[in-house]
């Protein structure tokens, strides 16, 4: 009867707290690293055999994977989705302004840490007024009126350099690397964790020079 007893106190306990809504920047797993009027940035860290509360997004984003873990996702009133796999180096937009917003849970079914960047995005519809980059090692892959994404790859002795540009960009590492990153032509970063990030101001000048032998790989986002 006792065990009885503490299960149904256990369950009281967790289940609402399992079942609590919150926005995704209040999440615990969902950590909020940068914040201006243009982006916010969550490193999202979902440790093995975890579970997030479900949360709502209602901002255009975009995601950036960082880790390939087994993973699963319910809509809330939904049944869960079958288990998928999330891998590294996918990136993808969604526009979850209203009326498309999403109020999910995750949970990791691997044995590492499920590792994403969330990049929300505060811009209007407004289409862009200047022309893509068009750059050596970099490829546009996502181009909507908030925002566009690059991919950056740079093998060795590889150098991408964006001269001033009318609109800002936010630079984040999609891998481990001990690429050069340069900012007016300052040295800010000789090495980069998969997640870091840089905030890149309009009319600022970035480089990039990989001088290891593993490819250095960047998604670069540029907003109006």
């Amino acid at each position: 009867m006792k065990n009885i007893l503490l299960l149904f106190l256990l369950q009281s306990l967790v289940f609402p707290v399992l079942c609590q809504e919150v926005p995704v920047s209040k999440e615990p797993r969902h950590h909020p690293v940068f914040e201006n009027k243009k982006v916010r940035i969550l490193n999202v860290l979902l440790p093995p055999g975890d579970t997030s509360l479900y949360h709502l997004h209602s901002t255009p984003s975009v995601f950036i994977s960082l880790s390939t873990t087994k993973t699963a996702a319910q809509l809330k009133g939904s049944q869960p989705s079958p288990f998928g796999q999330s891998t590294q180096g996918n990136i993808w937009f969604e526009n979850l302004a209203p009326p498309h917003t999403r109020i999910h849970r995750v949970w990791n079914e691997d044995k590492s840490v499920f590792h994403v960047v969330d990049v929300e995005l505060f811009t209007d519809e407004t289409p862009f007024s200047d022309k893509a980059l068009s750059l050596s090692h970099c490829l546009l892959i996502t181009d909507t009126p908030w925002v566009r994404v690059y991919r950056i790859n740079l093998d060795r002795n590889d150098k991408i350099e964006i001269a001033k540009q009318n609109n800002p960009f936010v630079l984040i590492a999609i891998n481990d690397a001990s690429a050069e990153v340069f900012l007016n032509n300052k040295k800010v970063k000789g090495t980069a964790r998969a997640g870091d990030f840089l905030w890149i101001n309009a009319m600022d000048k970035i480089a990039i020079n990989n001088k290891q032998e593993k490819k250095a790989s960047f998604a670069l986002l540029e907003v109006k």
